[in-house]
């Protein structure tokens, strides 16, 4: 061009942040002679659109003057960053309000489950369009809130596609598709997400035949019609169904072609599911799901561990996910030693790494090295869990040791903040039944939070039988049976 006003420049600008090329953005913006508030404001907008939130910030405090727009160019960035707060502040901190200022703080408060401040917000915003109302009904629908979603829905004047998409999502979380079903029928125009959403709807609920009549009716399908169908039949072992499914598919995605190794892999035809990973290539090659899919079939479901070690060394990448799954599988295959030394070349460990190691050396009874596992994880700054503590229980109470298992079962609440389940209890009974401690057995009996099931009464009884001698079976049944009358009684609702 012989000559170039900005408006040429902020042209150029825009169509390199549409691409999402920075580098040539940057470059245009950095040889503007005299770049304006549209320039900055566009520059603060491809660094926040390209989640580069600090550039974007620095920028945006770089700026000469800013307006309404520059400011909502960088407010929708703090979502991908967790700085909810920040956003608040930057919000706040605006000498005006648009419609997009308010819809943008509300929608990131609904993405991070500030259901409170989206309420708040939505009773202060000036004017309430159709995008604040579908995001007051996403938020709900985020926190499992059904009801109220269902109430939100119902008081809106105006509804579209995405209002009635959500409406049914929520419908389907709470298993109501005959509600679903009427809203998507009430819809003027159904797009490709709505048909999906019903699809998976009836799926989630294992409504197979209304899944299918539906996906056959589907005027226009996209790869993710086909492949919700491709998983559904995996799912019911309906492997063949998968398959011709899947060799109609008139397009493939990686999302696609895992489904169907899923299915294979699921069915235990590991050959084939090989067989269509090695067609895949290249798109899945990279793809983490793949190859951590095949390791766990060769593994953890089937434990060929020659065939799961292969695939392991094969990887082009291996994250935390893939050690794992091969470490059960070495565990599994009862190797205590080997699990240790693969163990011990973890480039980093989670809560999983350690419970696998933990389950692993509890079903060998190797009670030690549970609870040195344990202190290990501490150390390591990773919080047991309720596995964690489910695998060492059963481990003490097998190994009948007292102390330890009633220490870690103190631990697990006392230090950990862990909520005992019904199978630590059940543990602690059969621990203290065990050891004898039949009075201490029947407190725990009758402190839990819930009936007790079948193994807590047995275990109790057992500590009965031990104790007494077979002589007085019948005298223990019937201690066993009165507590047992009394904790039902304690539940009981007249």
């Amino acid at each position: 061009m012989p000559e170039r006003d900005v408006v040429s420049w902020n042209t150029m600008i825009q169509a390199y942040a549409s691409d999402r090329d920075i580098g040539k953005a940057t470059e245009i913006f950095l040889a503007m002679p005299d770049p304006d508030i549209v320039s900055w404001t566009c520059m603060v907008g491809v660094y926040a659109q390209n989640g580069d939130l600090e550039h974007a910030k620095v920028l945006f405090h770089q700026m000469p003057q800013r307006n309404v727009v520059s400011y909502n160019a960088l407010l929708p960035a703090f979502s991908q960053s967790f700085q909810v707060y920040e956003a608040k502040r930057m919000f706040d901190s605006m000498p005006e309000h648009s419609a997009f200022s308010w819809n943008a703080l509300m929608l990131i408060c609904a993405r991070h489950g500030l259901l409170g401040e989206v309420v708040r917000m939505f009773d202060e915003i000036p004017e309430a369009g159709i995008v604040t109302w579908n995001i007051f009904l996403q938020a709900y629908i985020r926190k499992g809130l059904i009801r109220e979603a269902k109430a939100v829905f119902y008081r809106m004047r105006l509804c579209n596609a995405v209002s009635c998409t959500a409406m049914i999502l929520a419908c389907g979380l709470n298993g109501e598709m005959e509600e679903a079903t009427k809203v998507f029928q009430g819809m003027v125009e159904r797009d490709v997400v709505a048909w999906n959403t019903m699809i998976q709807g009836f799926l989630e609920n294992h409504l197979w035949t209304e899944a299918k009549a539906l996906f056959d009716e589907m005027p226009h399908k996209d790869v993710t019609s086909w492949t919700s169908m491709v998983s559904a039949f995996g799912r019911q072992g309906m492997v063949e169904e998968a398959r011709k499914m899947f060799e109609a598919m008139p397009k493939y995605d990686v999302v696609s072609w895992n489904a169907m190794i899923q299915a294979y892999v699921d069915a235990g035809r590991l050959e084939e599911a090989r067989a269509i990973m090695d067609r895949s290539m290249p798109a899945t090659n990279e793809d983490e799901i793949s190859w951590n899919t095949m390791l766990a079939g060769y593994g953890v479901h089937h434990g060929k561990l020659l065939e799961a070690q292969e695939i392991f060394y094969t990887m082009p990448a291996r994250s935390i996910v893939s050690w794992n799954s091969l470490l059960g599988s070495v565990t599994g295959n009862g190797n205590l030693e080997a699990a240790a030394r693969f163990f011990k070349r973890f480039p980093e460990k989670n809560v999983v790494s350690y419970n696998t190691m933990i389950a692993g050396n509890a079903q060998a009874g190797e009670l030690s090295s549970c609870f040195d596992l344990v202190a290990s994880m501490a150390i390591e700054g990773l919080t047991p869990d309720e596995q964690s503590f489910s695998s060492v229980l059963a481990a003490s109470s097998h190994g009948g040791k007292l102390e330890q298992g009633l220490r870690h079962f103190v631990l697990m609440s006392g230090d950990f903040g862990i909520t005992a389940l019904r199978e630590h209890y059940d543990s602690v009974t059969d621990i203290l039944g065990r050891a004898g401690n039949l009075e201490l057995a029947r407190e725990v009996v009758q402190a839990m939070p819930f009936l007790p099931d079948l193994l807590a009464w047995g275990s109790l009884l057992g500590g009965y039988q031990m104790q007494s001698g077979q002589g007085l079976t019948q005298r223990a049944a019937r201690s066993v049976f009165e507590l047992g009358l009394g904790r039902a009684n304690n539940h009981t609702k007249w």
